[in-house]
């Protein structure tokens, strides 16, 4: 029976197109500024998936995991500028996607104001708390708990807490994220990493999994106002304009073992 199951799981994931790959953290010694560019990575210290066009490093320390990426596919970049990036973390090892970290938070809120009227029927008043609203969810940190069937948006500059953030070069682009390494302080329905453990990670590229969001909090509080958090709206998946579509999202599966002290 396990050995079926077995089989059944590898025919799944390879109808759904999903690679899962090993990856060795490295130690952190120093903590990386979570600002996209890469610059405290190097080239060097990221592991090239050449049929993918994506570049992935990994590392840890006591308190967090690090994750850095760098995509060169064209299509693949304008997802990214797009959807943003969505990790699914699995602190047990397995291939469980029910903790999601999406940044930027809320990519296509924009637009959803200018329907309906919204937007005009506001005070000046009104409308300046609802830009600075969505400017953090914009720039902010999206994570879903599907265990416990809520949501929560960290906002920018949280350095203490977790954290994403998207780059840009000419040729391709980057992103940078910070995970606590006790994940189960922040969401008690998961259990914490430990170093010298193994976790599995998914990335995932052209994001859609947000449309099931619930009941989210900005940074584990509601919005200040009357005004909560729009929902997800903007044009459908596509280049705007009418030109070419984009290619279907990309997931990555990697299999992380975590670094020990050095």
């Amino acid at each position: 029976m396990r050995s079926r199951t077995l089989l059944i799981a590898a025919v799944a994931a390879v109808v759904s197109g999903c690679s899962d790959r090993r990856i060795e953290s490295s130690w952190a010694v120093s903590n990386p500024t979570i600002d996209g560019s890469l610059e405290e990575w190097g080239v060097a210290s990221l592991v090239a998936f050449e049929d993918l066009q994506v570049s992935v490093g990994i590392r840890n320390d006591s308190s967090f995991l690090y994750l850095a990426g760098r995509i060169v596919e064209g299509p693949l970049r304008r997802m990214v500028r797009q959807s943003g990036v969505t990790i699914w973390l699995d602190p047990e090892g397995e291939h469980h996607k029910d903790l999601q970290f999406q940044f930027p938070a809320e990519p296509g809120v924009t637009a959803t104001l200018e329907r309906g009227g919204f937007w005009e029927a506001l005070t000046t008043e009104q409308k300046e708390s609802v830009r600075k609203q969505l400017d953090e969810m914009h720039r902010g940190v999206l994570v879903i708990d599907e265990r416990s069937g809520n949501s929560v948006v960290y906002k920018p500059g949280n350095v203490e807490g977790i954290e994403g953030k998207i780059g840009e070069a000419p040729g391709f682009v980057s992103f940078e994220a910070r995970i606590p390494m006790q994940i189960e302080s922040y969401f008690p329905a998961f259990r914490g990493m430990t170093p010298g453990k193994r976790v599995r990670i998914c990335l995932e590229i052209g994001s859609s999994s947000a449309d099931g969001s619930r009941g989210t909090v900005l940074n584990g509080a509601p919005p200040a106002g009357e005004f909560g958090p729009p929902g997800r709206g903007g044009p459908p998946g596509g280049i705007p304009g009418g030109g070419s579509r984009m290619p279907e999202k990309r997931e990555i599966w990697l299999e992380v073992n975590l670094a020990r002290p050095q």
